[in-house]
């Protein structure tokens, strides 16, 4: 189990990875670029870093298991 403030950094760089990601999607739709590589490598790391803060989160709702 984490401490707490082990948690808080984790959060805090899963949170900054899903806003860089997020961001990159924003810059290519303000620019008009949803097709082609650059959109499907932004679409991927999106999915990515979502995916990584799901399974963080899932890992923190668990109960340390008794003995």
């Amino acid at each position: 189990m984490l401490s707490n403030d082990d948690f808080r950094y984790m959060a805090h760089r899963h949170l900054l990875e899903l806003d860089a990601s997020s961001s990159r999607l924003r810059y290519l739709v303000s620019s008009g670029e949803i097709k082609g590589v650059p959109w499907d490598d932004a679409v991927a790391w999106h999915q990515k870093s979502y995916d990584a803060w799901v399974i963080f989160l899932s890992q923190k709702a668990q109960a340390p298991l008794s003995g």
